[in-house]
Formats: structure tokens, C-alpha cells, sequence
């Protein structure tokens, strides 16, 4: 469970009209929270586990729940203890992942709901802004071509730029290093997962939760500020 970040709770916070307070930069994760990649993501594991015979037969909550455990080994620990016969084979089945995404992602991807206004209304302020992702420069290249409002965002940090992934705040940390007059306190980021959540308060930055109102991880999200999608953060 993540610590309280704000003295409002979920509920509190869930579908307010009014913006918060956005600060002086903004820091954003991409998949799940700028573009519907997660299930993507989840398509590629079901095809690359089929391939070794191992159907991963759960749901896209379910996946989630595993790809975004805080230890990073969810779905490799779920294969391993369902197929003990694949032990060791993660490396190998990880990367036929890698090549099938790459390949949905030239025909499949969309932006998340009011991603796009929200990205006009920070450049019309004149908010800086930076993508802080687990993704690689290669697939973020391929998704900016499909859409083109991304190329509002002027910094990216991919994982190419980083040594150690989230929750660890090795990313944010990165991208605060482009903005050295604005400290972390005066930055807000927001995150799709609690996973991500913990990384940007690792770096000491204001966190935003943005993810579906049925996702199951909001049971242990009390005390973080949530929103159902980026609409409520536009004035």
C-alpha cells in the first residue's frame, strides 16, 4: 500500500470538477496513461506464452494486478509456478514478447480518453512537460507516429536513459535533472499504477493516480489523489 500523499481520500477526490493544483512541470507515464497500451502489453504475453504452450488464461485486471506487482517478477513468478517445466525461459519468452508488440503496435494503438486536450491545455499554458517510461525509444518512436498530439510532449525519458526501473525513482530523478529551477516539490506527476505512484514519491514529487474507476488496485490506494481520466484536470 502506498503512503498518503493528500488528506483527501479516493472518494474525495474521484470525479471532482475542479483542477488541482498542477505546478510548474509535469511528469507523465506513457503506458496506461497516455496511450491504451497495457492491453497490448497483454495481448503480446498471451500470444508469446501460447507459443511456448502455456496460455496465460486470466484477465486483463488479473494481468495487470502481475505486471505491475512492486517486485517487477508478477507474471515471470506466475509462469514459473503454473508451468514449473519453463523455469528459466523468461529471458527467451520475454523477448518474443518484445517482437510481437512491436508489430501490434503499428495497428492497434489509441490514446487514452482526454489525453489529447490535456496535452493542448499545458502547451497553451506554457507547462513544461516530460514522459518518464519503462518503454523503449524504438515502440515510443513508432507510437508518435500514430499520434501525432505526443509530439506536444517536448522530453522523454525512455528506458534506455535509466538504470533501475520503477518503483525505483531512477527515472523521475533523470527527468528532473532536464528542469534544474524547478525543484521536485513543484512538480506533479501522474501515473497509472501504484507501482509508478511509489517512484514518483521516491523522487520526492506530487502524484497523481489516473486509471479506471474499476481497477482493483484502488483498494489499496486510500489517501492518494485519483482521478478517473485527465478530464478532470482541465480547468
Amino acid at each position: 500500500m502506498v503512503d498518503a500523499i493528500d488528506s483527501k481520500s479516493i472518494l474525495g477526490c474521484q470525479g471532482a470538477g475542479s483542477s488541482p493544483v498542477i505546478g510548474k512541470l509535469v511528469l507523465l507515464d506513457f503506458d496506461g496513461l497516455l496511450v491504451n497500451t497495457e492491453k497490448l502489453h497483454q495481448l503480446a504475453y498471451q500470444e508469446a506464452f501460447l507459443n511456448w504452450k502455456c496460455p496465460l488464461d486470466i484477465d486483463f485486471f488479473a494481468y495487470a494486478a502481475l505486471a505491475h506487482q512492486a517486485s517487477g517478477t508478477g507474471l515471470k513468478d506466475y509462469l514459473y509456478d503454473r508451468y514449473p517445466s519453463l523455469i528459466g525461459r523468461w529471458d527467451e519468452i520475454r523477448g518474443d514478447k518484445l517482437l510481437i508488440y512491436s508489430r501490434l503496435i503499428e495497428t492497434k494503438v489509441e490514446l487514452m480518453p482526454f489525453v489529447a486536450e490535456f496535452l493542448l491545455y499545458l502547451e497553451k499554458n506554457k507547462i513544461p512537460s516530460c514522459v518518464v517510461t519503462n518503454s523503449l525509444r524504438k515502440d515510443i518512436e513508432t507510437i508518435k507516429t500514430h499520434l501525432k498530439i505526443l509530439e506536444k510532449i517536448p522530453h522523454w525519458i525512455t528506458r534506455e536513459n535509466y538504470q533501475k526501473p520503477k518503483p525505483h525513482p531512477d527515472g523521475y530523478l533523470t527527468a528532473l535533472k532536464l528542469f534544474p529551477d524547478i525543484p521536485a516539490k513543484e512538480a506533479t506527476g501522474f501515473e497509472d499504477t501504484l507501482k509508478g505512484i511509489e517512484s514518483l514519491k521516491s523522487a520526492n514529487i506530487n502524484a497523481i493516480l489516473i486509471c479506471d474507476p474499476n481497477h482493483p488496485q484502488l483498494k489499496d490506494a486510500k489517501g492518494i489523489k485519483y482521478f478517473d481520466s485527465f478530464k478532470h484536470l482541465i480547468p
